[in-house]
């Protein structure tokens, strides 16, 4: 899981940092909360490695908005889709992004949830052998 994770998260930083190197690119307000949590998720995603609470939440957070935009361009395709006229407008693309960032993103979301308690076992034993010598 924690793999996947950060391979998840690596590849949503690089494309997010594709799609920003253009400084005069116009942003959207869909656009925002991606740029803002790709480096939080990408420093979550390592943080597991360490045991750190905070970094199962930006782990969630990342997921989670992920999973969030990837609804949202699957269900703007479909609602699009009675009213396109040429198939090469984006409504294709629209779909198979959302659809794909959907499957990509649901079982690590769902593994973040069903592993939470050994999440928070890992940190409580890391940290266990410092208490003890105090």
């Amino acid at each position: 899981m924690k793999g996947y994770n950060i391979f998840l998260a690596g590849c949503t930083m690089c494309l997010v940092a594709m799609a920003t190197k253009d400084i005069f690119r116009h942003f959207d307000i869909q656009d925002l909360p991606v740029i803002i949590s790709a480096p939080i998720w990408l420093a979550g995603a390592i943080g597991l490695y360490r045991a750190k609470a905070w970094a199962w939440y930006a782990s969630v957070l990342g997921v989670a908005i992920m999973f969030v935009e990837s609804v949202a361009l699957f269900v703007s395709g479909y609602a699009l889709l009675p009213v396109a006229t040429d198939p090469t407008d984006g409504i294709g693309y629209m779909l198979i992004f959302g659809f794909g960032g959907v499957l990509l993103s649901l079982p690590l979301l769902i593994a973040f949830f069903w592993k939470r308690k050994s999440l928070s076992k890992e940190q409580t034993s890391a940290e266990s052998p410092k208490d003890n010598l105090e």
